[in-house]
C-alpha cells in the first residue's frame, strides 16, 4: 500500500509532464517549423522529458523489491533517468543558444565546449566506481544520493549561467526572444533552487511547461516578423522609393 502511494504521489507529477511535453512536440512541429536548429532543440528536449517521467514511474513500482533481477531494473531505469537528466540541462541551453542567435552561432563546434561538462558527467554516471560517489541503490532498491551528486546540481547551474551569458550577448541581436528566454531560464532555475532546497520533483514538469510556452511564444515572435517583412516587400513593390508615391505597380 506505502508504494501505491508513493507511486500515486509520483504520477501526480509524471503524467501531467508527460502530456504538457506531448503537446509541446506537436506545437513545435507546428510553430517553429521554419526554424530548423531551434525547433530541433526544443524536440529531443520535449522526447528526453517524455522518456524521463516513465522511467522515473517504472523505477518507482520496483521500490522495496529484494530480489536480485527487480533491483538490478531499478537500478537501470534510475540510471537512465539520471542521464536523461543531465542531457536536459545542456539541452537547455542549446535551446536558448539557438532561439537567440537563431541557428547561426549554434553550430556543433561552437557549443562543444558548453556540452563537454554534461558530456563527461555522463560518463562519470556510466563507470560503477564514480557513480556511487553520486548516488547508490541499495539492496531493498531505495536511492540514496552520496556527496557527488551535487556536481548535478552544479551542472545545472552551470547551464543556466551560460544561458543567462548568451542572452546578454545577444540581448539586442532578438530583444522579443531575449525577454521570453531570460523569462524561461529564470523560471526553471527557480525550479531547480526549488528541488533542492525542498525537493519539491517539480523539475520535469517546469521543463515540460517552459518549453511549451517557449515554443507558442516563438511562433508567434516569428508570426510578426514574417508579416511585418511581408508588409514591407509589399509596400517596395507598389511604391516609388524616391517620392513614396504608389508606382505602375500600385
Amino acid at each position: 500500500m506505502d508504494i501505491l502511494q508513493l507511486f500515486g504521489q509520483q504520477s501526480s507529477f509524471d503524467i501531467p509532464t508527460i502530456i504538457t511535453s506531448a503537446l509541446g512536440l506537436v506545437f513545435a512541429c507546428v510553430y517553429l517549423k521554419p526554424q530548423g536548429k531551434t525547433e530541433r532543440a526544443v524536440i529531443v528536449s520535449e522526447f528526453l522529458l517524455l522518456l524521463q517521467s516513465p522511467l522515473m514511474m517504472a523505477a518507482l513500482l520496483t521500490t522495496g523489491a529484494t530480489s536480485a533481477g527487480v533491483v538490478g531494473l531499478r537500478s537501470a531505469f534510475v540510471l537512465l533517468a539520471q542521464l536523461l537528466r543531465v542531457a536536459l540541462s545542456a539541452m537547455l541551453f542549446v535551446v536558448i543558444a539557438s532561439a537567440m542567435t537563431e541557428g547561426r552561432d549554434a553550430s556543433r563546434r561552437v557549443l562543444a565546449p558548453y556540452l563537454a561538462p554534461a558530456a563527461l558527467m555522463g560518463v562519470c554516471l556510466l563507470v560503477p566506481q564514480t557513480r556511487d560517489l553520486i548516488y547508490t541503490v541499495s539492496p531493498e532498491g531505495d536511492l540514496v544520493f552520496q556527496g557527488g551528486y551535487a556536481l548535478m546540481t552544479a551542472l545545472s547551474a552551470f547551464y543556466t549561467m551560460c544561458c543567462l551569458a548568451w542572452e546578454w550577448r545577444y540581448r539586442k541581436m532578438t530583444p522579443r526572444v531575449t525577454q521570453l528566454a531570460v523569462g524561461v531560464t529564470v523560471f526553471v532555475a527557480v525550479l531547480f533552487a526549488a528541488d533542492c532546497l525542498m525537493g519539491t520533483r517539480l523539475v520535469p514538469f517546469g521543463l515540460s511547461v517552459a518549453f511549451t510556452v517557449f515554443v507558442c511564444a516563438m511562433g508567434q515572435i516569428y508570426g510578426d516578423r514574417w508579416e511585418s517583412e511581408n508588409a514591407a516587400l509589399a509596400r517596395a513593390a507598389t511604391t516609388d522609393p524616391l517620392t513614396g508615391l504608389l508606382n505602375r505597380r500600385g
